[in-house]
């Protein structure tokens, strides 16, 4: 899954290293090879590593030049923790952007191939244009039908100057995604929604749709011992039936997200 959304998101002039790490060669051989057919025709390195410390050698390997490294999740998170053990240990400690996907919870549903509809969060910030980046880019390449969604949050206290400042705020928000989809060649409808809670507007709003994909950004960050991703992303992740793809820019966010090598794992 972390495979096909390179493959559709990231040009195909990009090198992308297929990480695989355990002793079970004949499965980790059986996913390696369907790796390979969905990043072809890339230039692809396969690289196997037998070792019980899983985390620390994806940290390695992403320290020699990569752009950004992508993993797959699982549905259900232990408790406590943002997707699993090693991927929210891998959102803490990261130093280069991590493409995390979450697979729909329908096991019969469609892979990113057969995506027709993604529903993307947008913001002001730096981990909502990545996300952008990565959502038009598919769209582009698959031609997925994509609609932009900005959440104003408002509490039953916000009134008057305050409301049409947010309000104000959402649209600059909404014109900014639209144009990046038109640069990108791909034409973005927009929504805007008001709610208490953002996170309960986007699972919504991806319901109403019809979406096949959310996709959002966050900035990792650290809370009581464990990474952060922000209110809205963690609910979209925990309570979204549809495959959700987070863009989580490490802490503080480079410059650039280097979109030339990619580490798949």
């Amino acid at each position: 899954m972390a495979a096909e959304v390179i493959a559709a998101a990231w040009p195909e002039d990009s090198d992308v290293t297929l990480l695989t790490i355990g002793s079970d060669g004949g499965q980790l051989a059986d996913g390696v090879h369907a790796a390979e057919a969905v990043l072809a025709p890339r230039q692809v390195e396969r690289r196997q590593i037998s070792s019980e410390d899983v985390l620390e050698e994806i940290l390695a390997e992403a320290r020699l030049g990569y752009g950004v490294v992508a993993v797959g999740a699982a549905d259900a998170p232990l408790p406590g923790g943002v997707l699993s053990p090693v991927v929210d240990d891998l959102l803490a400690r990261a130093e280069v952007p991590t493409v995390v996907v979450r697979r729909g919870r329908d096991p019969e549903g469609p892979l990113p191939a057969a995506f027709g509809r993604a529903l993307v969060g947008v913001a002001g910030s730096a981990s909502s244009r990545a996300a952008q980046e990565v959502a038009f880019r598919m769209s582009r390449q698959l031609g997925t039908q994509v609609s932009a969604v900005h959440v104003v949050t408002r509490t039953p206290g916000d009134q008057g100057r305050r409301a049409r400042s947010g309000a104000g705020a959402g649209r600059d928000v909404l014109t900014g995604a639209a144009s990046h989809g038109r640069d990108l060649g791909v034409d973005v409808r927009t929504i805007s929604r008001e709610s208490a809670l953002a996170g309960e507007a986007i699972v919504e709003t991806a319901e109403t749709e019809h979406s096949e994909l959310v996709v959002l950004g966050a900035t990792a960050r650290t809370m009581e011992g464990r990474p952060f991703l922000g209110h809205t992303v963690e609910y979209v992740l925990e309570n979204a039936a549809c495959t959700v793809v987070v863009v989580v820019l490490p802490n503080p966010a480079p410059a650039t997200t280097g979109p030339d090598r990619a580490l798949e794992g």
